[in-house]
């Protein structure tokens, strides 16, 4: 939840079930890009040294008793398990709409903030949004992972998904990990199995302990041509009966090699 909207998105009211929706929107897509042609964005430098000093996760002690945030994984789930970040990678937030008339928002909704104050939040939808979360579900196991508050994602998650079908899990802030003042998901609190687990995240640095288990996508603010959701698909539809989707999400992003191949300045840490 950063800075101002400058534009709306819309997405079309169509009178079809979500699943219908979902696919009509994939096939026309895939008629327009290319398949090979996935989100592929570079972080700034300083991303990069700040991932390359991270511990190693096979150095970093076990997880406390108790620690894991999701329940045991049910048998009749999809072999993966997808991981959404939230804001700037399905929506787009703000606490101050100053200079936006004209501007419909898809939602808008009151949340205490960390002083006990009431704040109004106004919400933009991703472009495409709806149909990417409807096929996803289909697919995988969904678990939102944000590194923002509980108070304002919960109400922001129903609102997305008020009928409970699309996401399985949710994860806040509390369950990041510090660094260097930066939340970090290691994805080992989920419990899953980190070979049938892969994240879509805006931001490289969130899953930086886990490289090999991220996808990346350009952050969403406000541009209502934006088709990055619909871009994924195919590639996450490959990923859905992986055996290990760490190996195809290395070779499709090559982030390892984009983060690590250059000198680092910094000192690696290790627990």
């Amino acid at each position: 939840m950063r800075g101002k909207i400058h534009a709306k998105a819309t997405l079309p009211r169509q009178k079809l079930s979500a699943r219908k929706r979902a696919r009509k929107r994939v096939k026309e897509v895939l008629r327009v890009v290319d398949e090979e042609c996935l989100v592929q964005q570079a972080a700034p430098p300083d991303e990069f040294e700040f991932i390359r000093a991270l511990p190693c996760v096979e150095d970093l002690p076990p997880l406390p008793a108790g620690s894991l945030c999701l329940p045991e994984k049910a048998r009749k789930s999809p072999r993966i398990s997808l991981v959404l970040d939230l804001d700037e990678t399905l929506v787009h937030t703000s606490l101050d709409d100053d200079g936006l008339d004209g501007v419909r928002y898809d939602h808008v909704f009151d949340v205490a903030d960390g002083a006990a104050r009431v704040v109004r939040v106004h919400v933009l939808k991703r472009p495409h949004v709806d149909d990417f979360l409807a096929r996803a579900a289909e697919l995988f196991e969904i678990t939102v992972f944000t590194a923002s508050e509980k108070s304002y994602a919960d109400k922001l998650l129903s609102l997305l998904d008020p009928e409970g079908r699309i996401f399985q899990h949710r994860v806040f802030r509390c369950s990041c990990t510090q660094y260097e003042g930066s939340f970090v998901k290691d994805l080992r609190v989920l419990g899953r199995d980190l070979a049938r687990t892969a994240i879509v995240d805006n931001s490289l640095e969130a899953f930086g302990l886990q490289l090999d288990n991220g996808i990346p996508i350009k952050s969403w603010f406000d541009d209502p041509d934006d088709i990055e959701l619909l871009r994924l698909l195919p590639f996450l539809e490959s990923l859905a009966d992986a055996d290990d989707v760490r190996p195809l999400i290395r070779d499709q992003f090559q982030l390892s090699e984009l983060v690590h191949g250059a000198p680092s300045t910094r000192p690696r840490r290790h627990a």
